[in-house]
């Protein structure tokens, strides 16, 4: 459900928001160079990996969107890497 955030910027909490404010699946492989197949993979699990966190928020920035961060899997990460993520979040 698409919300406007305090900093007004559309607040996406879905996988499939951000798939569509991006472009679809295809634009999404291509900015992660990914394949679709991969990108497809993700959205069983409804969470894109935390390594392309940094590059889709610059991304949806550009389209005036944000997502949330529950849409990452930072939980996968090593317990040091996922406190930077956290820090780079903030």
């Amino acid at each position: 459900m698409m919300r406007t955030h305090t900093t007004g910027l559309v607040h996406l909490t879905s996988f499939n928001e951000v798939i569509h404010a991006l472009g679809g699946t295809t634009v999404v492989a291509h900015l992660t160079r990914s394949s679709r197949s991969s990108v497809w993979n993700w959205k069983q699990t409804g969470r894109f990996p935390a390594k392309h966190y940094r590059l889709l928020r610059e991304a949806l920035f550009e389209c005036g969107c944000v997502a949330d961060l529950t849409l990452f899997a930072f939980s996968d990460l090593p317990t040091e890497q996922a406190a930077i993520a956290d820090t780079v979040a903030a």
